[in-house]
C-alpha cells in the first residue's frame, strides 16, 4: 500500500466514526437526557429514570463485551464508538465533561506544554525525561495545563478506585461531585449503594479499572482479563436490588477497546529518523505526537524507515479530519499537537527508547482500529 492510499485509509476511518452513537453522547445523555442520543426510545428511558449510573469499564470492546456477556442482564445492548485517541487520558475526560478532545484539548497519556517544551504524564501528572540524563523539566501545575473546560455533564457523585480517589481530572471536570472510594468489592458495592441511597444524587458516575490493567500486562483475551469482567458481573448483579429500590437506569460502557501486541509490533521511530524527530514523543504509542525541524517530505520518510508501517499524519490534516471531534476547539489544541502525529498499522505501536527502556505491553489502545474505537453501550432500566 503506497503512501496516499495509507492516507486514505485512516481519513475514511475517522470520516466513519461520525456515528452519532459515540461516548460523549452517550455521556451527555446520562448526565441530561435532554441532550438526546442517537437512539431517542433509550433517551426517553433515560429521562423517566429517578436515577441514573454510568458504569464504564476500563478497556471492554465492544466484541469482547458481547464474547464474555458483559452484564447478560441488559435490556439492550448498541455498539457504539470512543472518542480519538483511543485512550484514557482523552476517553475520561471525555466522558466526565461531556466534551470532545478538541474542546478538552487532552491528546493522551503524554501532554506536551508548549510554553516549556516539556512533557508531562497527564494520570497521575508527572514529568517525563530522556532516559540517563538529569535534565531538569520545568515545573508545570496541573491546573494551569487544564484551565477551566466549559463542562456539559453534571454527574451528583463518582465512585472510583480508593488511588485515584483524589484525581486532579475529578477536581477539574467535576469539582462539585462527592468522590468515593474503593478498594474490595463489599467497599465497592457498598460505596455505589452509598450513592444510589443519597436523595439528591441523580446522577451518578462509576468506574472501574481492572480489566484496562490486566489487559496491558498479560494481554486482552487472556484468563487474567476474562476473570476481571466476570469479577465486574458479580459486582454489577450484587447492585441490581439497590438499583431496582431506586428505579434506576444503569448505562454500561468503556473509554475504548484493546489491540493485542507482539514484541515485533514495537518500532523505535525516533532511532530510526534520528535528528528528524526533535526530543521526546507524546500521546500514546499508538499515535506519538512529535516535532520536526524539517517537516517537508517527513512524512514520506517516515513509511519508508518503517516500512510501510507507520503513517506521518499533519496537523492540517488531522484538524481537517476532525479526529479529536467537532468545535468549539481548546485555545492551546494546534500547539499541543506538534507537527505531526505518527499512526501505526495493524497493531503497530511506537516505542519509547529515548526516554526509558522500551516495555512492550501486551494489550495496547490509542491508535485508529475499529477494535481499539468500538465499545459497548448497554442498558438496564429498573421500574
Amino acid at each position: 500500500m503506497g503512501l496516499q492510499a495509507f492516507a486514505s485509509q485512516f481519513q475514511n476511518y475517522f470520516a466513519s466514526a461520525q456515528s452519532g452513537r459515540d461516548l460523549v453522547q452517550l455521556s451527555r445523555a446520562v448526565a441530561a437526557p435532554s441532550h438526546g442520543f442517537a437512539r431517542q426510545d433509550l433517551t426517553r428511558r433515560l429521562d423517566q429514570a429517578a436515577k441514573r449510573v454510568l458504569f464504564v469499564v476500563d478497556g471492554i470492546g465492544a466484541d469482547l463485551a458481547e464474547q464474555w456477556a458483559l452484564v447478560p442482564s441488559a435490556d439492550e445492548r448498541v455498539r457504539g464508538q470512543s472518542i480519538f485517541p483511543t485512550a484514557t487520558g482523552s476517553a475520561v475526560p471525555s466522558l466526565l465533561s461531556g466534551l470532545y478532545p478538541a474542546t478538552h484539548g487532552l491528546l493522551g497519556w503524554h501532554c506536551y506544554v508548549p510554553e516549556y517544551q516539556a512533557i508531562y504524564a497527564g494520570l497521575p501528572w508527572k514529568a517525563k525525561r530522556p532516559a540517563n540524563t538529569d535534565e531538569v523539566v520545568p515545573v508545570v501545575e496541573p491546573a494551569k495545563y487544564y484551565g477551566k473546560p466549559p463542562t456539559v455533564n453534571r454527574f451528583d457523585a463518582l465512585v472510583v478506585p480508593a488511588e485515584i480517589q483524589n484525581s486532579i481530572i475529578s477536581q477539574i471536570f467535576q469539582p462539585q461531585a462527592a468522590v468515593l472510594g474503593y478498594d474490595q468489592d463489599d467497599s465497592f458495592v457498598d460505596a455505589v449503594e452509598q450513592a444510589l441511597h443519597e436523595a439528591s444524587n441523580q446522577t451518578i458516575y462509576v468506574y472501574f479499572s481492572d480489566y484496562d490493567h490486566l489487559a496491558h500486562g498479560f494481554g486482552p483475551f487472556s484468563p487474567e482479563a476474562k476473570q476481571s469482567i466476570d469479577r465486574f458481573n458479580r459486582i454489577y448483579a450484587a447492585l441490581r436490588p439497590s438499583m431496582a429500590a431506586h428505579r434506576a437506569a444503569a448505562v454500561i460502557t468503556a473509554d475504548h477497546g484493546h489491540l493485542e501486541t507482539q514484541f515485533e509490533d514495537w518500532i523505535d521511530v525516533e532511532s530510526l529518523m534520528g535528528e528528524a524527530i526533535i526530543g521526546l514523543h507524546w500521546g500514546e504509542p499508538r499515535m506519538a505526537f512529535v516535532r520536526a525541524p524539517k517537516t517537508r517530505h517527513f512524512a514520506e520518510r517516515v513509511f519508508e524507515a518503517t516500512k510501510g508501517r507507520v503513517f506521518a499524519a499533519t496537523r492540517t490534516q488531522l484538524l481537517q479530519w476532525q479526529v479529536f471531534g467537532p468545535a468549539p476547539q481548546h485555545e492551546g489544541l494546534i500547539d499541543r499537537m506538534g507537527d505531526f502525529a505518527l499512526l501505526g498499522s495493524g497493531a503497530i505501536c511506537i516505542d519509547d527508547r529515548r526516554a526509558h527502556r522500551p516495555v512492550q505491553l501486551k494489550g495496547m489502545h490509542g491508535g485508529a482500529s475499529e477494535i481499539e474505537r468500538d465499545i459497548p453501550m448497554l442498558f438496564e432500566f429498573f421500574k
